[in-house]
């Protein structure tokens, strides 16, 4: 999974330098195109991009615990490491979910009747 959000996560980057070049919005449709890529990739990276914040306190607080003599700090990084786990599990559901393929007609329009008796 880490390997396909990195790839994610690069293609983000390469999307927003083709969308500051001024000469990419000649073309409406390119735009129209990366952009909407762009906004359908956007929830994964940054979700992503909070999970490594949260994953690399994790393992300071990991450091900490292996490292620290006094018992007041020790207490501390238990409870960030219980709480940056937490956030660790919150945010791998949040990412699985946010990876889900999109169905191609969620963006169109829909006309509904609804009639009484029928």
């Amino acid at each position: 999974m880490k390997f396909n959000l990195d790839t994610l996560v690069a293609e983000y980057e390469k999307l927003e330098v083709e969308l500051s070049n001024p000469e990419i919005f000649k073309d409406q449709k390119k735009v129209r195109e990366l952009s909407s890529r762009k906004k359908l990739i956007a929830t994964s990276v940054d979700l992503y991009r909070e999970y490594k914040k949260v994953y690399e306190a994790y393992n300071d607080a990991l450091d900490m615990l292996q490292n620290e003599k006094d018992e007041e700090m020790r207490e501390l990084a238990k409870m960030q490491r219980d709480e940056t786990q937490t956030s660790i599990d919150n945010l791998e559901e949040k990412i699985k979910y946010a990876l889900l393929p999109k169905d191609r007609d969620d963006d169109k329009n829909i006309i509904v009747e609804i009639r009484a008796a029928a």
